[in-house]
């Protein structure tokens, strides 16, 4: 089972950002995935990406509509985590073969662990 854990500041700063929309939201994680089409596809091209855009983000994090998650497709090697963390909401979409995963939410940063069974 996924493990989410959001401290005390981010979850202020998510649930305002929450609020800025009009539907009931939630916290949709993404990454990383086996199959990711933003992955480059040479070292040349990764060189050239990171050099314009900064180094690769593995995991994205984003504010959702509730009902999308309810409607998330999840391909073959894929898992959606769904649970809720202080009061909000969090899916994990990843194809990371892992007993379990911990993911931290603290101030703007997002640190994912893999824990041993």
């Amino acid at each position: 089972m996924t493990r989410i854990e959001i401290s005390n500041s981010a979850r202020r700063e998510l649930l305002g950002r929450m609020k800025r929309y009009a539907a009931v939201t939630a916290i949709l994680i993404i990454g990383p995935l086996l199959n990711d089409c933003r992955a480059p596809d040479s070292l040349e091209e990764a060189w050239l990406l990171e050099r314009l855009y900064g180094p690769p983000q593995r995991w994205v994090l984003d504010i959702v509509p509730l009902h999308a998650l309810e409607n998330m497709p999840v391909d073959p090697g894929e898992t959606l985590h769904v649970q809720y963390v202080a009061g909000i909401r969090v899916a994990v979409l990843t194809s990371k073969t892992v007993p379990q995963l911990q993911i931290d939410l603290r101030g703007d940063s997002l640190r994912v662990y893999e824990v041993d069974a």
